[in-house]
């Protein structure tokens, strides 16, 4: 229950319910790495970058399997928020390495970034998925629109040719 009342009192941007129903959800469930996971986010869209990865450290060693995953890439995403790219893309590796069907996830994220013009982290992001999967006409789609959206038709011609070849049948 206060994991939900967290997630309320955040939709109504109420920081100090939110923290106290998270810390609340922790004492009820300490081994939690959904709460951790959550409550991570929060503190990282705070900027409260620490405390954050705090959080997400909780998660990983956490009794759910699939949290402690999650875990590797909120990590990801909160060191780019803060401008660590490095940091960034060792727990991207670290997610990919442990579950590559994380990699879905990635692909999400920078299809977000683009739509929401977020290009900064656009680059890593795809460079990290690419050094651990197999190119998907997915990938190769985003690749396309991100090289379009900054002018490089060079960039453009080279994915869209790629993806002509590996995926003839695909809608991208």
């Amino acid at each position: 229950m206060p994991l939900a009342l967290a997630r309320v009192a955040q939709a109504q941007q109420n920081n100090a319910r939110t923290r106290h129903y998270y810390q609340r959800a922790q004492q009820l469930a300490p081994l939690n790495g959904f709460v951790a996971n959550n409550y991570g986010a929060f503190l990282c869209g705070l900027r409260q970058y620490d405390e954050a990865h705090q959080q997400f450290k909780l998660a990983t060693e956490a009794q759910h399997s699939d949290a402690a995953q999650d875990a590797l890439l909120f990590s990801g995403y909160c060191y780019l928020q803060a401008g660590e790219d490095r940091a960034a893309r060792q727990q991207f590796d670290l997610a990919l390495d442990a579950a590559p069907d994380q990699g879905s996830m990635l692909l999400t994220e920078v299809e977000r970034r683009l739509e929401q013009q977020q290009w900064a982290s656009v680059p890593l992001l795809l460079e990290v998925y690419h050094q651990h999967l197999p190119a998907t006409a997915e990938s190769l789609g985003l690749q396309i629109r991100f090289a379009a959206q900054q002018g490089n038709a060079a960039d453009v011609t080279r994915y869209g040719d790629r993806l002509a070849r590996s995926f003839p049948q695909s809608i991208q």
